[in-house]
Formats: C-alpha cells, structure tokens, sequence
C-alpha cells in the first residue's frame, strides 16, 4: 500500500531522481533536466518547513511520487 509522509534529507537523491521521470514526461521535456538546480529546489524545501513542503508517496521504503508546496506572496497583493 502506498503511504504518504512528510520527506526527508534522507529522500533527496530518490527524489532528484523522480523529478526526471517527470520532467521527460513533461511540457518542459525539450528543457534540459539540471539535477544540481532540481536538488537545490527540493532541499530549499526540505530545510523551510515555516513555509514550505515535500510530501512523499513511498511504497515499502521505496518512493514512488512527490508533491511539494510553499507559502508565497499574493501577485498583485501585499499579503501572503
């Protein structure tokens, strides 16, 4: 069964890597795939839980998906 958890250092290099399958598979797939700026994306996450997330879909141990999230400001407002 697939369970879902919050995501870990532990989870970055798994999480590069699901992060490539989904890009190929992407609108932006005739961008090249930079792992080093995709890894920093995802470790700003990790290390900013006052603002932002990563949810992990793990089947076993293995992960199998990912979702992550962030507060950000309003465009066209001064308020988040």
């Amino acid at each position: 069964m697939v369970k879902i958890r919050l995501g870990t250092l532990d989870d970055l290099e798994a999480l590069i890597e699901l992060g490539s399958m989904m890009h190929a598979e992407g609108a932006y797939a005739f961008l090249p795939y930079h792992r080093d700026k995709a890894g920093n994306v995802i470790l700003e996450h990790l290390e900013t839980p006052e603002t932002q997330c990563v949810f992990v879909a793990v089947l076993g141990e293995t992960p199998v998906g990912m979702l992550a999230g962030s507060i950000s400001e309003y465009t066209s407002a001064m308020r988040r």
